[in-house]
């Protein structure tokens, strides 16, 4: 006996619907443990014709890819703000705090306000957004308020990231001279790939090294925000944009 013509494929509703119709036949379907399946067997009018609707959540996998951005943003975040809070302590001494020794982009809070605390919102969205999905608001608003959340952390990331960047072209605040000041300010960076000129400042002592490397994690990690952000915003943007439209679509097998 051969099978005419009797398997449905559709989508709708977030889920991919497949129906089977075979008469007088037995059909066994299995899933495999990486797929979440939710199964009914419905009586079909085939004559003895038995229907199997499975459905397979495809936003699933969307939520759970948002989860991961929003889990992998917290150490990024806690970095940036250990990186920020030790440029206010160079050689691990307090005093050129408390005499305003420090450069002027230290007190712009970068890592603090920018790659730091500005985190929570996407980290928080992201994190949930499942939990919202379902208890809150449309899995649409959900999706959404995830982008949303993105433009936030693009925005705290983006200004971390400038900030960085520009205080590695200024370059440290230090004693030079006999007189605290920038000397690198007019060199627009060219003083990073001349190592033998880092000495002209007196102190704090490694204040150079010390600003380079403290400001490059902080370029490094915001760079790498932008980047999470930017994907959850591309992905939010398909899901809540694009999925209805492409759940309009119908499907059909020929068996």
């Amino acid at each position: 006996m051969e099978m005419e013509d009797r398997v449905r494929v559709w989508v709708g509703g977030g889920c991919v619907y497949v129906c089977v119709c075979v008469c007088e036949w037995g059909v066994h379907l299995k899933a495999t443990p990486s797929v979440a399946l939710s199964v009914s067997f419905l009586d079909y009018s085939c004559g003895q014709t038995r229907g199997s609707f499975v459905t397979v959540p495809t936003n699933m996998c969307s939520k759970s890819f948002t989860r991961s951005l929003g889990i992998a943003l917290i150490p990024l975040a806690v970095c940036c703000i250990i990186a920020n809070v030790l440029l206010y302590f160079p050689n691990a001494e307090t005093k050129y705090v408390q005499q305003d020794h420090l450069s002027t982009y230290v007190w712009f809070f970068t890592g603090i306000a920018g790659g730091g605390v500005l985190m929570i919102v996407p980290v928080l969205v992201f994190v949930n957004l499942e939990r919202c999905a379902n208890c809150c608001a449309s899995e649409g608003s959900a999706m959404c308020s995830s982008v949303l959340a993105a433009l936030v952390g693009l925005a705290g990331a983006g200004y971390c990231f400038v900030i960085s960047n520009l205080a590695l072209m200024e370059g440290p605040y230090c004693l030079y001279a006999g007189e605290w000041q920038s000397p690198f300010t007019n060199q627009t960076g060219d003083y990073l790939f001349h190592r033998d000129t880092w000495s002209r400042c007196v102190e704090p002592p490694s204040i150079v090294e010390w600003n380079i490397t403290l400001f490059s994690i902080l370029l490094g990690l915001s760079g790498l925000e932008c980047i999470i952000c930017a994907v959850q915003l591309a992905n939010g943007l398909v899901a809540a944009v694009c999925r209805p439209c492409c759940y309009k679509q119908r499907y059909s097998l020929n068996a």
